[in-house]
């Protein structure tokens, strides 16, 4: 996990697209299906019927050059993460190329087959902020969003800070976590939001924490840069979950399960080989499991509040499964970066596949309109980054 984000920092423009807008799209067909597992976990099969699915690939319009001291700075914006909010807005970050020129990227929202720029809070002339690293756009009415910044001309980032504001207009710093001033390379992947309405923020070289309680406490915590990463997620028992890669001598990943004050109530190492290589790879199923992308297992892992596990093989082998988002039909959908696909898993552990039309286009981020929304509930947003795209899937 946090060896793939430290390659992935770069400016960041954010879009946004509305009305839960799809278009036509082309039927894919499904790839093989994996065949039933053995383990019963108490799930039923939701009705999903694969030859109805569609992708649809929306083009996103380059970025507007911004100039500063004579250079100007423009190019594709390569849509990184993503997330939709109640009222069918589709939020994407953007990863451009650090091109030195000081300048305020923002978010960026898409509503009725347009995209507008909502940009951030005004910076001083010596900082630059780009790189959106994760949104919330589906908990509360405020989007909430990190983006890196960088105080020239400073060879290092600072780290990200967190932004908060609504469509269209300028965002100013909010409480929830973020990088401590003058604190190297602290980067936020994960912000979620706790049934108590905290928001729980977590990411690169922090344990994470909310805005009204201390830090996660996590034992032995390292102070070497970048020594671990963690992804939140609510999970059973009403608690805020937390995926944590690089903190055990052996790096294998680490569920926890926080209370709301932050202290640990449980931990759950996972089998040697594990590898998390999403920045959203954790999600709690509709079956009340956690549900994460193993990409050392090349499998969909699913975990209950006791720690019992049972991991789904994925049918492609060296997919580079990443991330993974909870539709509201109980469905999962999840990324395959390597094999350029998108997946599906249901609570039996039946899993189907569908190419991506663009080759080698980099699927990234996936994310589901919440429930209840006025999208339509059978559509899912994932990222495009090499292709300059993002997508929706309909079935």
């Amino acid at each position: 996990m946090y060896l793939s984000r430290l390659g992935a920092i770069g400016i960041a423009v954010t879009f946004a697209l509305a009305g839960c807008g799809g278009g036509g799209g082309s039927t894919v067909p499904a790839l093989p299906v994996a065949p039933t597992p053995s383990a019963n976990n108490g799930g039923t099969t939701q009705s999903f019927n694969p030859s109805t699915v569609k992708i649809t690939e929306i083009a996103v319009p380059p970025q507007a050059p911004i100039c500063s001291g004579g250079r100007c700075e423009s190019g594709p914006l390569n849509p990184n993460v993503i997330d939709v909010s109640s009222d069918g807005s589709v939020y994407f970050g953007a990863k451009s190329p650090y091109g030195g020129v000081p300048a305020s990227y923002g978010l960026i929202r898409y509503a009725g087959g347009s995209f507008t720029e909502t940009m951030p809070f005004g910076s001083a002339s010596d900082v630059e902020v780009g790189g959106v690293d994760a949104i919330d756009a589906h908990d509360q009415p405020t989007v909430i969003w990190s983006s890196a910044e960088w105080h020239l001309p400073s060879a290092l980032p600072q780290g990200d800070n967190m932004e908060c504001g609504g469509s269209g207009g300028t965002a100013s710093d909010c409480p929830y976590g973020g990088a401590a001033p003058g604190v190297l390379g602290s980067y936020d992947y994960s912000i979620e939001v706790a049934t108590d309405g905290r928001v729980w923020v977590g990411g690169s070289a922090q344990p994470g924490g909310n805005a009204t309680a201390s830090q996660a406490q996590l034992p032995n915590v390292p102070s070497v840069l970048y020594a671990f990463s963690i992804d939140f997620a609510k999970g059973p028992n009403a608690h805020i979950w937390g995926l944590l890669e690089g903190l055990a001598s052996n790096h294998v990943p680490i569920l926890f399960e926080f209370s709301a004050s932050g202290a640990v109530l449980n931990s759950y190492p996972l089998p040697a080989g594990s590898q998390i290589s999403g920045d959203h790879a954790l999600i709690e199923g509709a079956d009340g499991a956690l549900w994460f992308a193993d990409s050392g297992k090349n499998a969909i892992g699913r975990m209950t509040a006791g720690g019992q596990l049972h991991e789904y093989p994925i049918p492609t082998a060296n997919s580079g499964v990443m991330n993974i988002a909870l539709a509201s039909d109980g469905g999962m959908w999840f990324t395959e970066a390597a094999a350029n696909k998108v997946g599906r898993i249901d609570t039996t552990g039946h899993i189907s596949e569908f190419n991506v039309p663009t080759p080698n286009a980099g699927v990234q981020a996936i994310a589901a309109p919440p429930s209840p929304s006025s999208c339509n509930p059978s559509q899912i947003w994932f990222t495009e980054s090499n292709a300059n795209k993002i997508a929706s899937i309909t079935y």
